[in-house]
């Protein structure tokens, strides 16, 4: 019975991302390509002509050169160094915004293939895809209930922005959740082995943690999250500690190749991204603020180069930032803590897309940043056309919020497995917690949605009427 309700849940998954991806052929109402995931590809083909893993100056006409050999791919063009056409030695300087885990799938894709890779893209998402709604199924199940874990694969199956993102979106975040819940699976697993299979636990968790931060590295401290996590289910503080220093110390030496390179380039050992400073000083003009700061790229970017940095992710400018955002936090501490209550609601309610393009979305918030009115200026001001143009958005925020507010009634009814169920929350609550004190978008924390999608799906069983008196032990 069970593998069954598990194929049932797979082939749910498939075939419901299989009609985004008919979705993204008709381009009906369908938002176009976004700015990042071209960037990805741009530098993915980049790898494939033989400059390296680059990025281009800003300016007025960013990436031009990588944009061109995109163009060339999209006519047929089967980049290598011998097809591609050559730049001068200026033309690039070397990529340490983000780690290089999308612009090498994208480059393999290609060698393979010699084609464009939109569509191998969207099929590979729908796969890994398809095989996270299996095992998430899979999950529930060994620490739950068939009931409840054939409503949430089912859920997880039929969430919009999950499958949205791993076909059509082609952004970092759309190979993430199978890993995340990966890690996830690990460490659960780890409570019920001893001796070396609990090693060999840590260790595959720690894997995924560290291939997950090569494509984004916002998880690469979640084994922090899980060692406490940990703690509270098992009562084993020493061990707890081990698993979350062997899955951190894992996860940081799959990334040493990534840190070798940058300190190569710079002197220093970045094992995420130089874009720490550039995230943390946006995070202060997210929202209206007492500096005046304005969150926007390309106001970063002019900042940047007024300092003589030629891009906002030099390394120069990443340390110059971070002490920007140490200054303006001594300065006005309570400018800081404003800014986090100002992203609350937005993370309770993270009112994720799924691709639809509005006809009635007649402008985006970074316009009205540009005019000096954050998202709280709009909304009151505007609450109508709020709603009518971002009404998607709202009804996903709707189940988020059911979402969160079903966990808590299974962390009451469950109480006696607290620990559990609380180690199944941990990602997300990691994922939430970290984005509320830099910079917060609803897409970076879908990755770990899936926590919330177990109490919705824990509710709408109504498991507690059959959940078993017994509690899941160690």
């Amino acid at each position: 019975m069970t593998i069954r309700k598990m194929i049932i849940v797979g082939c749910v998954a498939f075939l419901f991302r299989l009609i985004f991806i008919f979705w993204g052929l008709s381009d009906w109402n369908l938002m176009p390509q976004n700015t990042m995931s071209i960037v990805y590809f741009c530098q993915g083909y980049g790898i494939c002509a033989g400059y390296g893993y680059v990025s281009e100056n800003w300016g007025e006409k960013p990436f031009h050169n990588l944009t061109e050999l995109r163009k060339l791919v999209d006519q047929g063009l089967h980049v290598t160094p011998q097809t591609a056409p050559q730049f001068g030695e200026k033309a690039f300087f070397p990529e340490m915004l983000h780690p290089p885990g999308m612009a090498l799938l994208v480059a393999a894709i290609h060698w393979v293939t010699g084609m464009r890779v939109d569509l191998y893209f969207e099929i590979l998402g729908m796969l890994l895809d398809t095989t996270s709604a299996c095992l998430f199924y899979w999950m529930v199940w060994k620490f739950f209930s068939e009931r409840i874990a054939f409503m949430a694969g089912l859920i997880y199956a039929l969430y919009p922005p999950l499958a949205f993102s791993t076909t059509l979106d082609r952004l970092s975040e759309s190979y993430l959740p199978i890993l995340i819940l990966a890690s996830l699976v690990f460490v659960l697993q780890s409570t019920r082995g001893s001796g070396r299979k609990v090693a060999l636990w840590w260790l595959l968790a720690g894997l995924m943690v560290g291939i997950s931060s090569y494509l984004r590295p916002d998880y690469l401290m979640v084994p922090v999250a899980y060692g406490f996590a940990l703690w509270i289910y098992t009562r084993r503080f020493w061990r707890s500690m081990l698993a979350m220093i062997t899955i951190q110390a894992v996860a940081l030496t799959v990334l040493t190749p990534w840190a070798y390179r940058n300190h190569q380039l710079c002197g220093r050992w970045i094992f995420t991204s130089t874009s720490v400073g550039w995230t943390l000083f946006a995070g202060l003009g997210e929202y209206n603020n007492p500096w005046g700061y304005i969150g926007l790229d390309e106001n970063i970017a002019v900042e940047a180069h007024k300092q003589g940095f030629y891009a906002p992710e030099s390394p120069e400018a990443d340390l110059y930032f971070r002490n920007r955002f140490r200054e303006s936090i001594r300065s006005k501490p309570l400018g800081f803590l404003s800014s986090i209550v100002k992203r609350l609601p937005m993370a309770i309610l993270a009112p994720q897309g799924f691709g639809y393009k509005n006809p009635y979305k007649t402008s985006r918030f970074t316009d009205t940043m540009r005019k000096g009115q954050d998202r709280y200026d709009v909304i009151f001001s505007r609450p109508l056309y709020i709603i009518k143009a971002y009404w998607e958005f709202l009804l996903m925020g709707a189940i988020s919020v059911a979402g969160l507010l079903s966990s808590l009634v299974m962390l009451f009814f469950e109480r006696r497995r607290f620990g559990l169920v609380f180690l199944l929350l941990s990602p997300h609550l990691y994922s939430i917690g970290v984005h509320l004190l830099t910079y917060y978008e609803p897409i970076y924390v879908l990755p770990s949605m899936f926590s919330f999608l177990i109490g919705l799906a824990y509710v709408l069983s109504r498991e507690w009427r059959h959940r078993d008196a017994s509690v899941v032990t160690c």
